[in-house]
């Protein structure tokens, strides 16, 4: 190798490992490490992870070799492999599947085994969730016997209700239609097998339904920000979710602000946890994918949410 030759190949490394470490060690604001020390949140667990992604699609479909998210630019991250309980959040995992394995256009059917009353679905998801209360289910599954989509849809308007409005029971669906079989723990192998074959490190998903509704879920923000990454130019996956300050759980959040409208999100709530995840425009003109998770905080949800409020006001450009 000649001198002229090893230098510029030299200069490259030194560059692109320079790239890489301003990425991942780029330092999060003083009001974000007092933020995670008060009172409320001394005893939670916090996970953040905020990437740039590419402005363009790449001309190759991402395989296993090149995840879509080695694409992207970490901007902060603040213990992102952490396993958290990710509330509806995890509903984004299973419309992305839907949408990538089903299709946009695919025709919602006249019944789906054991989802089709509220009184077959509930025991289904007990034996899969044994953590899991009646009285939690009742909780945030309101009106059961209402929330079944008409027969004849398409799967893109059944999602774009799903997402934005949190629907429990749709996306418990959705996850029985991947498979023939139309079971839950066919639709849940499913899942783990296609964003396998994406190049998503499946250690860093553990799903017991697809609604989020057991404590027993757990996904790093890593995870849902590399599904974010892989379907960012999916078009009816995006119009799916709820646009920020303007519609569905996200109508109130962030309105008023200049990030009002700029991206779409998917809430996330527990009783003890609280979850936003999606993609936001910047005033610099570039998408991030956001994803935010606390949980077991001592304080309220709503001070949690206006505080992950103006967090995302500082740390989105």
């Amino acid at each position: 190798m000649n001198k002229t030759l090893r230098f510029f190949l030299c200069t490259f490394l030194l560059f692109t490992v320079c790239e890489m470490g301003y990425a991942q060690m780029r330092q999060l604001p003083n009001a974000f490490k007092e933020w995670i020390h008060s009172d409320g949140l001394k005893h939670a667990t916090v996970s953040l992870e905020i990437v740039r992604l590419p402005r363009t699609a790449p001309q190759q479909t991402p395989d296993s070799l090149n995840p879509a998210i080695n694409r992207c630019r970490v901007l902060y991250s603040y213990d992102p492999e952490r396993l958290m309980t990710p509330a509806s959040v995890l509903k984004l995992v299973t419309a992305a599947t839907g949408f990538r394995l089903l299709g946009p256009n695919y025709v919602w059917p006249d019944s789906v085994p054991m989802i089709d009353t509220a009184a077959v679905a509930l025991p289904g998801l007990e034996r899969f969730n044994p953590d899991l209360l009646v009285e939690d289910i009742e909780e945030y599954m309101p009106g059961l016997d209402n929330l079944l989509p008409d027969s004849g849809q398409l799967l893109m308007d059944v999602m774009d209700r799903t997402l934005a409005e949190s629907l429990n029971l749709q996306a418990e669906t959705m996850l029985h239609l991947l498979t023939p079989s139309c079971r839950l723990d066919s639709g849940l192998y499913t899942v783990q097998n296609y964003w396998r074959a994406r190049g998503l490190d499946m250690e860093s998903l553990v799903m017991y339904d697809g609604c989020g509704i057991s404590p027993s879920n757990r996904v790093t923000a890593h995870f849902i920000n590399s599904l974010l990454a892989d379907m960012q130019f999916d078009a009816p996956f995006r119009k799916a979710m709820a646009d920020i300050a303007l519609e569905g759980t996200v109508k109130e959040f962030l309105k008023g602000t200049r990030l009002s409208g700029q991206g779409q999100l998917k809430t996330g709530t527990l009783k003890n946890v609280v979850a936003y995840a999606g993609y936001i425009r910047g005033s610099d003109g570039r998408t991030y994918a956001v994803t935010f998770f606390v949980s077991n905080h001592t304080c309220k949800h709503k001070e949690v949410r206006k505080d992950i409020e103006k967090l995302l006001l500082s740390l989105i450009p």
